[in-house]
């Protein structure tokens, strides 16, 4: 497996909020995903809820399924 492949594998298992690999997993309706605790904590101190990396605005943080 080359470098590129490899550090893409990783990259998949990781929080683009914390940088860590996930704890309690979530994902938003929009496809991304994030530990449960950051995504909360981004929803809880940022107004409306909306996705941190494409800013889709979710109505409710219901919008995350394990």
């Amino acid at each position: 497996m080359s470098f590129t492949s490899e550090r893409s594998s990783e990259e998949t298992f990781l929080c683009s909020i914390c940088l860590e690999v996930f704890s309690e997993p979530v994902t938003t309706s929009c496809g991304h995903n994030f530990c449960r605790r950051c995504i909360s904590h981004v929803w809880d101190t940022h107004g409306p809820c909306t996705c941190p990396l494409c800013k889709k605005v979710f109505h409710s943080s219901k919008s995350t399924h394990s």
